[in-house]
């Protein structure tokens, strides 16, 4: 819904119930799209997360990004980005944005509709009422801590592009590690959970944080040898015999 033009796409009939008239620009964040009261989907008959409706979403999805394969690229590079901002606007709205915030009084119930819903069946599966709880004085450390640290976009961009580039050097060096390099796995995984989001739904901070740790473990894998290099790992390896392997002492 960020870039869908219908009139572009041609929908059949029963996928253009979903177009919206407004251009992109005057458009609500995409998750509106499945939250708002009077959104397409929402106002279909039944509840919004059903087989038929998730199938009728799904059809319009793969008609906007076949039918203009640019503009979805350029809408996931925009969500991707911000990622690696500075700064930390409020984003998709202030609500969403309130909800990973620590607060000083205890939050009230869920705004969206559907989300309303799925707070019925909460309340049936508790047995009772659902709500959180401040507890004093460990909630106030964490709005201490919340208002002090953070990581800035460009330090994770800057710690995701530590592997390759250590890669690179160490190959124009001539030297290269006798198997698949430690940090590849990590590293990918923390890629794909960055772009995944930006190519399916949009940018949320909740999707950023599970990939903070796997650069940070790919960054500290990447650097590893030169590190133990310079501790005297080539010493400590003469020590059990010169014949060993380089690749064996690293």
């Amino acid at each position: 819904m960020a870039f869908a033009d219908c009139a572009r796409m041609d929908p059949p009939p029963d996928v253009k119930v979903l177009c919206d008239p407004r251009p992109p620009e005057r458009r609500p964040p995409s998750q509106e799209y499945i939250w708002a009261k009077d959104a397409p989907l929402v106002l279909l008959p039944g509840i919004t997360f059903s087989k038929e409706n998730d199938d009728l979403a799904a059809r319009f999805a793969m008609l906007a990004i076949t039918a203009q394969p640019l503009d979805y690229a350029a809408s996931v590079l925009e969500e991707l980005g911000r990622s690696f901002r500075w700064d930390r606007p409020i984003y998709p709205d202030a609500e969403i944005y309130g909800y990973y915030q620590f607060p000083v009084t205890e939050p009230g119930p869920p705004g969206r509709y559907p989300a309303q819903v799925g707070a019925e069946y909460a309340k049936l599966y508790e047995q009772g009422a659902i709500g959180t709880e401040i507890v004093e004085p460990f909630a106030g450390w964490l709005r201490a801590y919340q208002s002090m640290v953070r990581l800035p976009g460009p330090v994770l961009l800057a710690i995701l592009l530590v592997p390759p580039v250590a890669a690179i050097a160490r190959r124009r060096k001539g030297r290269r590690l006798a198997a698949g390099p430690a940090w590849l796995v990590p590293w990918s995984v923390a890629v794909v959970l960055l772009i995944t989001p930006a190519a399916a739904a949009e940018f949320d901070y909740r999707y950023v944080l599970p990939a903070v740790p796997l650069a940070c473990l790919a960054a500290a894998q990447s650097i590893r040898p030169e590190l133990l290099r310079q501790s005297g790992g080539d010493s400590r390896a003469k020590e059990f015999g010169d014949d060993i392997p380089p690749n064996v002492r690293l």
